[in-house]
């Protein structure tokens, strides 16, 4: 990772609880960025794990989420997509979470910012296919996935949704 960048950026999802949706009780921060020492992983995660979605499947909670990270292939930061599960499913409280990768940087297709945000909840199509939403930008058919910031090579860069399966 790179090292230079700044502490201050890597966020966290942090958890609370509620009996009655009045009052709520915080639970602590179970997915922090990449070596933290109550979040293993295999998920590039290291610069932050940034607000996702919730889905159930099968009675299992899966919180899909971009996780910040430094490319060193295209000496950009970047994201890629994660998702998280409870560590102990019978823990009512879900304090441990483990998380993997499930769609890399380097899966983005060309043209496509390498920066995600804004999950949607994942749903089955008629196939029996997972599919994801997510918000990114499209950036003038730059080659390797990544938008400068003004794009030289367009006026505008306009907002798209992904779609990913799997």
């Amino acid at each position: 990772g790179n090292q230079s960048l700044p502490a201050q950026n890597q966020q966290a999802v942090t958890h609370f609880v509620s009996a009655d949706l009045a009052r709520w009780r915080w639970v602590g921060t179970p997915l922090r960025p990449a070596g933290a020492a109550d979040a293993p992983d295999d998920c590039a995660d290291e610069l932050g794990v940034y607000s996702g979605s919730t889905t159930l499947v099968d009675g299992v909670p899966r919180f899909v989420y971009p996780g910040v990270h430094w490319d060193a292939a295209t000496g950009a930061v970047a994201m890629s997509q994660c998702v998280a599960t409870p560590a102990n499913r019978s823990d009512p409280l879900l304090t441990n979470w483990t998380k993997r990768t499930i769609i890399p940087a380097s899966a983005t297709p060309p043209g496509l910012s390498r920066h995600f945000h804004d999950d949607s909840e994942a749903f089955v199509g008629p196939d029996g296919r997972w599919w994801l939403f997510v918000s990114g930008k499209a950036c003038g058919g730059n080659a390797t996935g990544d938008c400068p910031e003004p794009d030289p090579s367009v006026s505008k860069a306009y907002g798209v949704n992904f779609l990913f399966s799997s």
